[in-house]
């Protein structure tokens, strides 16, 4: 009797070490197994982007009868002020939260807690698990890239500047594309980057009157303001016959319907020019 008892305290143990070692596995944005009460680190956001921090819900070993179970969902229990946060939804797989930080946070690192449920610990998996997430939040968050700095184009003819934005962060954002320093010139483009990719993108800006312009061409996130940066190029706008006479040709109409013969053969000679 007395070994049959020792025998069930001793699986009884074994039973309860195997319930209370509970972890997690986390696979976005980086894979890692993370204990009860470890910390994970969310390596670069900006101000004002979201993070996705997701787990799979299936667990393979231990539980009631050692065989795994399943996690039921994921809150965010705390985190700073400012900052937002979206729960996992019930049974979802994988469960994912989603995070905010405030649109004015500033550089440093920030702590949240998030706690993924066995609901009523009825899987015997361990009840809870709590994971600190660290989050670095830095503004210089991307970089950008212009392929020249100075343009030389005709009157009514478009200065294609090619613009490269870099997202070194762990966070997918919008980026806007704008200049300032053109007379007249409103146009924004926009731009999708996935965390840790590049995208090109032609920007344009034109001028109708011959002068030497110095615009500043800016990216700015569309999560926080305080994403930014900006860089001055030079477009020369020149006015002469021949370079009207390659805009002709080039499709834009310069000329009088009445003067369309004369401008196709300027435009014709101007190819041999």
């Amino acid at each position: 009797m007395l070994v049959r008892n020792l025998l069930f305290i001793g699986l009884l143990a074994c039973f309860i070490a195997i319930a209370s070692a509970a972890s997690i596995e986390a696979i976005n944005p980086r894979y890692a197994v993370v204990e009860d009460n470890q910390t994970y680190t969310i390596k670069s956001i900006g101000p004002g982007q979201t993070f996705a921090f997701a787990v799979n819900p299936i667990v393979t070993t231990g539980g009631m009868f050692g065989a795994g179970g399943r996690w039921d969902y994921m809150t965010v229990t705390n985190y700073p002020n400012g900052w937002k946060a979206k729960d996992s939804k019930l049974y979802g797989d994988p469960l994912q939260i989603e995070v905010t930080a405030a649109s004015n946070a500033k550089d440093g690192n920030y702590q949240l807690l998030a706690t993924v449920f066995d609901e009523g610990n009825k899987e015997g998996i361990g009840d809870r698990v709590n994971v600190i997430l660290e989050v670095e939040v830095q503004q210089d968050i991307f970089d950008m890239d212009i392929d020249v700095d100075r343009q030389k184009v005709s009157t009514g003819q478009p200065a294609i500047f090619k613009i490269t934005v870099t997202n070194k962060g762990e966070a997918n954002d919008v980026f806007d594309v704008s200049a300032k320093g053109v007379a007249g010139w409103d146009f924004k483009k926009h731009i999708y980057v996935a965390a840790g990719s590049q995208k090109t993108v032609e920007y344009e800006i034109a001028g109708n009157e011959e002068a030497v312009m110095k615009p500043v061409i800016s990216v700015t996130s569309a999560s926080s303001p305080y994403i930014t940066k900006s860089r001055q190029v030079e477009v020369a706008v020149e006015t002469n016959l021949l370079s009207d006479f390659k805009a002709a040709n080039a499709g834009v109409l310069l000329f009088p319907l009445a003067q369309l013969a004369i401008s196709g053969i300027a435009a014709l000679l101007s190819l041999i020019a």
